[in-house]
């Protein structure tokens, strides 16, 4: 039997960003895994968190679905490399893998998460420069992973409905 209907919470609202959370640790109470509609709305030059994302390597794994403007998926150690995620595509991020995602302008999308996020999982790298024990923990569970880019596929079009398949 299907759950009750969720109706999404706002986990972050502040201007150039909104991140409303459909299942997860807030939502749902489950961290199994969590669904968020992440909006932002802040050009580039703005000094917007969303422009201008920290290195992180998360111990989850994550699905992004660009819905509307890209994003910038910056990913590895040393030889560092940029995927672009443009709407209508997909990208997979294992769990473990050190990566910078950034939005050069408005964009749209739905992360999943598995397990669910958590600030407590996601280990965000400090500034450039700086030292802490979460840099720590990143080197020393860092795997050589990178992201896999997906184009989404419309397994089903019809006069008045499509499906489109990401991963």
């Amino acid at each position: 039997m299907p759950s009750t209907v969720i109706a999404g919470v706002d986990v972050v609202s502040i201007p150039g960003l909104t991140i409303k959370e459909f299942h997860g640790g807030v939502s749902t109470k489950d961290s199994t895994l969590s669904a968020v509609h992440e909006t932002i709305t802040v050009e580039p030059g703005s000094g917007s968190s969303s422009t201008n994302n920290p290195w992180r390597c998360p111990e989850f794994t994550e699905y992004i679905l660009m819905i509307r403007g890209e994003a910038h998926v910056e990913y590895g150690d040393g030889e560092k490399a940029t995927i672009i995620v443009a709407a209508g595509s997909g990208i997979y991020l294992p769990k473990g893998c050190r990566v910078r995602v950034n939005y050069p302008g408005a964009a749209e999308h739905i992360a999943i998460c598995l397990p669910a996020f958590s600030p407590d999982t996601e280990h965000p790298e400090p500034p450039e420069g700086a030292t802490s024990a979460t840099l720590a923990h990143r080197i020393q569970n860092y795997l050589d992973l990178s992201p896999t880019l997906f184009p989404s596929v419309d397994v089903v079009k019809a006069p008045t409905l499509t499906i489109t398949e990401y991963f």
